[in-house]
Order: C-alpha cells, then sequence, then structure tokens
C-alpha cells in the first residue's frame, strides 16, 4: 500500500447527520490504511487540497440543492488538481424520489470532467428526523457509509501482488 495515499472529506452539516456520515466513512478508510483529515467546508480553502489522493465531499439537501460553499469549492478547485484525485460525494436528504444536493455535486464535477469515482451515497432523513440533531447512524446507515469507503479504498488502494 502506497504510504501517502491520504483522504480529504470536506462536508457541509446543519443538524449534524453529515457530519457524522463523514466520521463513518473516515473510520473505514483509516481501517484501510489511508490517513484522514475530516472538515467543515467553511474551514477549507481550494488551495489546501493539495497532496490528497481522494476527495469527499458530504452535503446536506435544502431544497435539493447542496450549500454554495460546495458548490463554490468545487469550482474554485483547479481542474488539474480535481482530475487527480478520486471523488466521492456523500450525505442526506429528504426524499428518496427527488434529486438532493449530492446530485449537484455530481453534476458540478461531471461538467468539470472529473466525475465521482462512485455513485452519490446517501440516508434519507424524512419529518422530524430532519430538523432533530441526530446523535448517531442507524446500524444499516453505518454499514453503508462502510460499504461506499470500502468500495471507494478498493478502487483506489493498489493491488499486491
Amino acid at each position: 500500500m502506497e504510504a501517502n495515499m491520504r483522504a480529504l472529506i470536506v462536508y457541509a452539516s446543519w443538524f449534524g447527520h453529515t457530519r457524522l456520515m463523514a466520521r463513518a466513512l473516515a473510520e473505514e478508510l483509516e481501517a484501510h490504511g489511508i490517513s484522514v483529515v475530516a472538515t467543515p467546508v467553511d474551514k477549507i480553502d481550494p488551495g489546501e487540497v493539495l497532496g490528497y489522493t481522494i476527495m469527499l465531499l458530504g452535503t446536506h439537501s435544502h431544497v435539493g440543492h447542496a450549500p454554495r460553499q460546495l458548490r463554490d469549492l468545487c469550482e474554485a478547485i483547479p481542474h488539474r488538481r480535481l482530475c487527480r484525485m478520486a471523488i466521492g460525494v456523500f450525505g442526506t436528504k429528504d426524499r428518496a424520489d427527488q434529486p438532493g444536493g449530492q446530485e449537484e455535486l455530481a453534476d458540478c464535477l461531471q461538467e468539470r470532467g472529473c466525475p465521482p469515482v462512485l455513485p452519490p451515497f446517501w440516508i434519507e432523513r424524512t419529518g422530524s428526523a430532519m430538523i432533530l440533531p441526530e446523535q448517531q447512524l442507524s446500524d444499516s446507515e453505518r454499514d453503508e457509509a462502510r460499504k461506499f469507503a470500502a468500495e471507494l479504498a478498493e478502487i483506489c488502494l493498489p493491488v499486491a501482488i
């Protein structure tokens, strides 16, 4: 395995759900030997993505959209840098049958010629679950997060022969 495999997880979270997802993804990537930095989007500058092999963007969805800060980050990272990373998108949305912020970020990346390496991963939050602070992910949600991160690690890590 490469000693310098590093992942950056940048997220926007209103009520903590996306932050919990970021933590679960970070734990799984670290279990695969990948060094991880997770940070809210308001704490990162586009120039700080240098040196990362993987970037995960996490978002809540507000009326089907990702926060402006995440969209701006996607657009501000130089194309050459963006396309050198394996990128994944994750988060929450309020309806399975409608697009969410994850799809919006994936579309932004696609338009820049650097699509995510996996389909967006999301957890549905409906009714009061959308606005109540979440203290933990359910077992099934944590399992889904682990599968997503493990698949991302499999794509990115070299095969030992």
